[in-house]
């Protein structure tokens, strides 16, 4: 049976504790803390291990650590360290991986996104912006936008001397965007106006309007202009 929360109550949770969710002000977790039911707050704060069996809805979010949300998470703005994974999909205006991955099992659209570290979207990743400087594996069904960068992270330079080549690669099924920039990506299909297919990369067909960059230490095996 639900029970009643009241609105825009504060909620501060210290320690191991087990929570009710519902509509808060702010949401401030320190520890190993768990809410059930759907969350909805205007900031979300987590230092610690936390997970939410439902949807978490907040304003802001900043979390340095663990979080599982088992449902969709929806947040104006994500700045997120450590280990996420949304077992739903994830939108909103901004989202900011920094050193960790970001997990998500449906589609991942915000207006800007930007990732230093690892990515994964079963489903679309989608932004107006998207900015990924990868350590580690990375993989999304498909990508579409706007402006799409992708790099590996300064990082990977030393890292990869020690790992497989393919540690720090993002790959994908379709690539899709107004501006594309790639490096270190394996996709079957990349379209767009301005392409540029850079070092690392293995493509099965370039599709461009405009214009297209293939760095000699890459592959496509078909490139097309297109109307």
């Amino acid at each position: 049976m639900a029970m009643s929360i009241p609105s825009k109550g504060n909620l501060r949770l210290v320690g191991e504790t087990t929570m009710n969710g519902g509509v808060f002000g702010r949401v401030s977790i320190i520890g190993d803390s768990r809410l059930i039911g759907r969350t909805q707050c205007d900031s979300f704060s987590c230092t610690g291990n936390s997970q939410v069996e439902g949807e978490l809805a907040a304003g802001s979010m900043k979390v340095i650590g663990e979080l599982i949300v088992e449902g969709d998470l929806k947040a104006h703005t994500a700045k997120l360290t450590g280990e996420i994974r949304v077992q739903g999909s994830s939108q909103g205006d901004r989202l900011n991986v920094t050193g960790g991955m970001f997990h998500v099992e449906g589609n991942c659209e915000y207006e800007q996104i930007l990732v230093r570290g690892m990515i994964v979207a079963k489903g679309l990743l989608s932004a107006d912006r998207i900015d990924l400087r990868l350590f580690g594996g990375s993989t999304a069904s498909e990508i579409g936008g706007g402006h799409i960068l992708v790099k590996q992270s300064k990082a990977m330079s030393l890292k990869k001397l020690f790992v497989s080549h393919d540690f720090g690669t993002l790959r994908a099924g379709t690539i899709e965007g107004d501006v594309i920039e790639l490096e270190h990506t394996i996709a079957d299909v990349v379209r767009g106006n301005r392409v540029t297919i850079g070092p690392g990369c293995e493509i099965g067909r370039v599709e461009y309007r405009d214009d297209l960059r293939l760095s000699k230490k890459a592959k496509a095996a078909k490139q097309v202009r297109i109307d």
